[in-house]
């Protein structure tokens, strides 16, 4: 009787030390749920302090971080706006608003179809199933997907262009003409242009008021002036010392504004133009990330960064949005 009772009291005190290892671990995350930063890393740099030497910091796996995610509000969508997110063809929506008279939005909204979201197809398009068909490879599993998504693209991007081809002058008279009438859409996608000639303190002073919107296009185009600058200076400082890779922080962001109401599902126009290109089987743009763009390891920063972002849109910091990369810049 006395060995039962003992035994039952060693095994009641190891459970009771396990819970409380769990209780009073960071986020009760197990072993599993933490990778060494830069283990196995083929591209970037880690999420760390600059200075050298330093003992790498663990980082969060997805598993660990989807329950740390925080809940948002939603910015504005317009009618205009979400014409053009349900549009079965992007073509189409050029045709009506790529006028003089069309409201601002419309006319930044235009725009951003040929410069962006068509621009595979609206700049160069009798080529462009050709340049994808020769990508596909014979007896490949996707080969029949891969087609599909061609011929998807050329549905939403309206096919061959040539017989009203959107000039890069037109688009971006159009871009102009919306920035010009107040579009801060418009405005923060050309100040991203000026990076290169602009101060820091100008570009953070206008970035600052981008970011501050309640307006998803603002939101998103804010982010590219902070993506140029990054990229011109090699690293995007965060808060607390450490800084970011441009090329993570870049799809991080991308995955935020997933996060704000972007539309990263199935039918946008970048999870079918990426299949088109070769990356499918995926159905969401996170799932290409994931399975496409960077290793495990990378992406593991990317959706920390993820949630750091969305936290700080959430809270106003700028800081966790990349905004210090303006410090960088002199003058």
């Amino acid at each position: 009787m006395s060995k039962r009772r003992t035994v039952l009291i060693v095994f009641i005190t190891g459970l009771i030390f396990l819970i409380s290892v769990w209780l009073f671990s960071p986020l009760g995350l197990d072993k599993s749920d933490i990778i060494p930063d830069g283990a196995g890393r083929s591209t970037g740099k880690s999420i760390a302090s600059p200075s050298s030497g330093a003992v790498p910091k663990p980082v969060l796996t997805e598993r660990a971080l989807s329950s740390s995610r925080v809940s948002i509000p939603l910015p504005s969508k317009s009618a205009i706006y979400q014409e053009y997110e349900r549009a079965p063809s992007l073509r189409a929506f050029f045709s009506k608003y790529a006028v003089d008279s069309a409201p601002p939005e419309a006319k930044y909204l235009a725009a951003k179809v040929a410069i962006d979201d068509c621009r595979r197809v609206s700049f160069g398009s009798k080529g462009y199933r050709d340049n994808m068909e020769s990508r596909l490879k014979e007896g490949s599993a996707t080969k029949v997907v891969q087609q599909a998504a061609i011929a998807r693209v050329e549905q939403k991007c309206g096919g061959d262009w040539t017989d009203m081809p959107p000039s890069k002058e037109r688009a971006y008279e159009l871009m102009r003409s919306a920035s010009q009438s107040g579009n801060t859409a418009a405005m923060a996608y050309l100040l991203a242009d000026t990076v290169q000639t602009a101060s820091g303190a100008e570009l953070a002073d206008k970035v600052g008021q981008f970011l501050a919107s309640n307006d998803l296009s603002t939101i998103e185009q804010a982010m590219r002036a902070i993506l140029s600058v990054g990229q011109r200076t090699g690293q995007i400082p965060l808060t607390d010392g450490e800084v970011a890779n441009p090329n993570v922080f870049a799809d991080a962001w991308l995955l935020a504004m997933c996060d704000i109401g972007k539309d990263c599902g199935p039918d946008s126009i970048e999870v079918v133009a990426a299949c088109a290109a070769g990356f499918c089987g995926v159905s969401s743009l996170e799932d290409y990330v994931r399975l496409h763009s960077r290793t495990p390891n990378d992406f593991v920063e990317i959706m920390k960064l993820r949630v750091m972002i969305t936290a700080g849109l959430v809270a106003g910091n700028k800081g966790k949005l990349g905004w210090n990369v303006f410090s960088k810049i002199k003058g």
